[in-house]
């Protein structure tokens, strides 16, 4: 849209001024004036809604493919888990979005190497203690951490994100987490009685 935006601004103006100039008397000019003063004033002030208020929002029909603030929430979430996790930022991390719908993903978790990228469930891989899904692949997930891993392998999984379990990572475009129970216990349990002991005793 922008392309032609300029052009057809240039000419709003111009028309501006032709339609002044062709009323005959002050009223008539005056009342032009007013109506293309209140018209500037409206537009100023949707600008500042897209631009300031709903620039990330999927209530804004001017927004295009662009990432919401709650992408910052997923690369939070996966931080706090991998610094609990033995291998840090080398934490495995599946990503499953259908058609690769997963942009601009790569970009913020470009510091995970062993971050996965992947279409569709893989059922021929471990499943990573981490996963970020789309909503549509919850049941081929599910199937396959329950039902096609051995039971003496199975992992439980709980909700990555907090209620109602997605967030927003473009409009339209929601993202469900999942993270293994062991790596949550180990991410929020409370701290080591003896190790409350020994700071004690060393005060």
């Amino acid at each position: 849209m922008l392309g032609f935006l300029h052009g057809m601004i240039l000419l709003a103006g111009v028309g501006a001024v032709v339609l002044v100039k062709l009323m005959p008397n002050v009223l008539p000019r005056l009342i032009i004036l007013l109506l293309l003063f209140g018209g500037s004033v409206h537009l100023s002030w949707q600008s500042y809604l897209s631009n300031y208020k709903f620039y990330a929002d999927s209530l804004n029909p001017y927004v295009y493919a662009h990432p919401t603030t709650e992408v910052f929430t997923i690369v939070e979430k996966i931080k706090e888990y991998a610094s609990v996790h033995e291998d840090g930022y080398d934490i495995p991390i599946d990503v499953i979005c259908r058609e690769d719908d997963y942009w601009p993903l790569p970009w913020y978790l470009r510091s995970f190497k062993r971050a996965r990228w992947l279409n569709e469930v893989d059922n021929d891989a471990p499943s990573a203690p981490l996963i970020i899904a789309l909503p549509d692949v919850e049941a081929a997930l599910t199937d396959k951490l329950y039902s096609l891993t051995p039971l003496q392998e199975r992992q439980m999984y709980l909700y990555l994100f907090d209620k109602p379990y997605y967030v927003w990572l473009r409009p339209t475009i929601k993202l469900k987490g999942f993270v293994r129970k062991d790596l949550w216990d180990h991410c929020h349990k409370g701290p080591d009685p003896e190790e409350l002991i020994r700071k004690a005793s060393e005060k």
